[in-house]
């Protein structure tokens, strides 16, 4: 079970401060939360396609998120994973791979 963002206060507050990272499949916005676990938030916004477009991308992303946080377990950080146009058509291995990059990226150039 996942920790999650969700008030719109703390999406607006990551994006303001966060590290980051754009990759082919996502972009992952990550910064340290001073807490002893870590929380995910996942959006989509409307250029993407339709509600039902926007959900299959946000499931395919909680799914990702899923197994990087049982991979790398990341303590003490918020992350948001935001869908692009890629994230629907890419190939589950291949986003889980920019997940893990983005994370590790994160995880490893600590400011």
């Amino acid at each position: 079970m996942l920790n999650k963002l969700r008030k719109r206060e703390q999406f607006v507050a990551l994006n303001k401060t966060a590290v980051k990272i754009v990759t082919k499949g996502i972009v992952v916005q990550a910064k340290p939360n001073n807490l002893n676990f870590t929380r995910f938030g996942f959006t989509a916004t409307k250029k993407l396609g339709n509600a039902v477009i926007r959900n299959r991308a946000k499931r395919r992303l909680r799914a990702i998120a899923q197994t990087v946080s049982k991979d790398i377990n990341p303590i003490g950080y918020d992350f948001v994973f935001i869908a692009r146009t890629h994230t629907l058509t890419r190939e589950f291995t291949g986003l889980l791979k920019d997940a893990k990059y983005a994370v590790y990226t994160t995880l490893t150039n600590k400011n």
